[in-house]
């Protein structure tokens, strides 16, 4: 999705939902609880830990007592030989079955990030580990900001306007997350679309509304 529109608090109530068999949005409800781990590098552990203590509290839960949801700020360099080890240790060591990467951007160099050819190998030695250890990794990352400027800003996105070369080609299932209005400063009311996706051929698109509160509740 594009820049603010909550990924990274989507992602933290994923997290809860999937560790303790709760439902994500409020609505989807998690079948069996999972060992997950959230690397996020981006928001600053204030921001995080604030904002998952609100998404607990909403869920009724304690974040304090969630042993299945694990935190790290440290975050791979997809394609690095030595990071790839250092993933496998962590997943393996922590029995982790969910991996989130928050956000992807910061886990790649940047060179030849156009190129179809250079950064598809990237993805897969990402992917192909993964599947060797049995976890699914979940990559936040960002839609281009070209149909910001040239197309309905506020409509559903599609898998087409995923930033960088080989992230269209290679997603496997998705969720695409854009703003179905302008947001009103101060409400604390977050109106997105969530558009999921998948090669096993589901599909759906949702309006999702979110309700932060305001900073003195």
């Amino acid at each position: 999705g594009p820049k603010k529109s909550l990924k990274t608090s989507l992602m933290i109530d994923a997290g809860v939902a999937l560790a303790t068999g709760g439902q994500f949005l409020g609505r989807f409800k998690v079948p069996e609880a999972k060992r997950v781990a959230v690397l996020s590098g981006e928001s600053g552990w204030g921001t995080i830990q604030e904002t998952a203590n609100r998404i607990c509290a909403a869920a009724g839960r304690n974040l304090a007592d969630l042993a299945n949801l694990i935190w790290s700020d440290r975050l791979p360099q997809i394609g690095d030989l030595r990071h790839a080890a250092f993933l496998r240790t962590f997943c393996t060591d922590n029995e982790v079955e969910v991996v989130f990467i928050d956000p992807v951007y910061l886990c790649m160099d940047g060179a030849d990030a156009s190129n179809l050819m250079v950064q598809g190998p990237k993805l897969r030695m990402l992917s192909e580990l993964c599947g060797e250890i049995g976890v699914t990794p979940v990559l936040l990352h960002h839609s281009k900001r070209s149909r910001a400027a040239h197309l309905d800003p506020y409509g559903p996105l599609e898998l087409g306007d995923i930033a960088w070369a080989a992230f269209p080609e290679f997603a496997r299932q998705w969720l695409l997350i854009n703003r179905f209005d302008e947001y009103e400063a101060g409400s604390g009311v977050h109106r997105l679309w969530v558009g999921v996706g998948g090669s096993a051929g589901h599909d759906g698109l949702w309006g999702v509304e979110i309700d932060e509160g305001q900073q003195n509740d």
